[in-house]
This record gives C-alpha cells, structure tokens and sequence, in this order.
C-alpha cells in the first residue's frame, strides 16, 4: 500500500512540476498561454458535456427498453 502511495504523490508532483516547466518554457506570451490554456479547457468541457449527454440518453433508452420486457 505504501508503494501506491509513493507513486501517486510522485506522479503528481511530477505532472505538476512538468507543467510548470513548460509554462515557463512556452514559445508564445503570457496572455498566448493562458488564452490558449483556457480554449482547450472550454472544448474539453463541451466534449465531456456531450459524451455524459449522449450516455445518458443511451442509458435512459436501456431503462426505458428494459421496463417493458
């Protein structure tokens, strides 16, 4: 159990001193960035947002279909 332990802290803290690597390394500005940080946060969402939609309705169609067996 310890070992889990040590490898989720340590991927963690990995994936967070990575990022910040190369934010600082960045070819574009400050602003560039963050714009283009927050874009691919919004599409991610929209792409979450319609795959729960479309599971939930395939779900809904499942329970629907298994009520009148």
């Amino acid at each position: 159990m310890r070992r889990i332990s040590y490898f989720i802290i340590g991927s963690i803290f990995g994936g967070v001193l990575g990022g910040a690597v190369v934010l600082l390394f960045a070819p574009g500005s400050g602003d560039e960035t963050r714009t283009a940080i927050k874009e691919r946060i919004v599409k991610i969402i929209k792409e979450f947002h319609t795959a729960f939609q479309e599971r939930k309705t395939e779900l809904e169609q499942e329970l629907k279909d298994l009520s009148h067996s």
